[in-house]
């Protein structure tokens, strides 16, 4: 997330919609009073330390930052969230928790089986394979099967964005990440210099959204019903 004091804004980053990005990007800007949680060396030890005192992290949702902030000071921000296609999102998450997954299992020389069935034992020693979702790659054959993995459901990458953009109080601006192609909002917002790069990109491409089968994603189209209406998705 990023707290622009200078600037005026709020930037609400949702799993896998190209927020590293736009965190990564914003830093050379950033002003002595910004605060930037994540993506960012600095930011990923603020996150930390923000979260333990603040509840605030990384991936806060609009409803954590209002409680930490007060509803009060938000009435004067621009309120920003970049959002993406489920399929596509879920599609990159997959590739993502993968791309650590697998890696893992080379640099440690052993099996996604063999995690499998010592899943207890390791994870208990490296977070990352605690993670739900990567708990939901490591007991899936595939795609198919992940989004169906009871782990995954408990995910936070994997709940809508809607719910995460909006309160009593406040909504969001949803920017489509498929939109940002040629839009100038971002430069007007920071400054003409600026661009979005490509950060974080997935280690490993283990499926694209044009692969998802139309019975995934129709699952996917339900279960996120509520983002493909608030966003204008079909």
């Amino acid at each position: 997330m990023i707290f622009s004091r200078s600037r005026r804004f709020v930037f609400i980053h949702l799993h896998k919609t190209g927020g590293t990005s736009f965190e990564q990007g914003y830093e050379p800007f950033a002003r002595w009073d910004d605060l930037i949680l994540g993506s960012t060396p600095h930011g990923e030890q603020a996150s930390t330390y923000f979260q333990r005192r603040f509840g605030l992290y990384k991936h806060s949702g609009l409803d954590e930052i209002e409680a930490a902030i007060g509803p009060e000071t938000l009435a004067g921000f621009r309120i920003l969230a970049f959002v993406r296609h489920p399929k596509a999102r879920i599609a990159s998450l997959y590739n993502f928790v993968g791309g650590i997954v697998l890696g893992w299992a080379e640099k440690h020389g052993t099996t996604l089986a063999a995690i499998r069935a010592d899943w207890a034992t390791l994870s208990a020693q490296h977070a990352q394979l605690r993670w739900p979702a990567s708990r939901a790659f490591i007991e899936s054959d595939d795609f198919s099967g992940f989004i169906r993995n009871r782990h995954l459901h408990y995910d936070a990458a994997f709940r809508p964005q809607a719910a995460k953009t909006r309160t009593a109080t406040h909504v969001a601006e949803a920017l489509r990440i498929e939109d940002m192609a040629g839009s100038t909002l971002l430069q007007e917002l920071v400054d003409p210099a600026f661009v979005l790069p490509h950060a974080n990109r997935s280690a490993r491409i283990l499926i694209r959204s044009a692969e998802v089968t139309p019975a995934d994603a129709a699952f996917l189209a339900d279960h996120f019903r509520e983002d493909m209406t608030a966003f204008g998705y079909d």
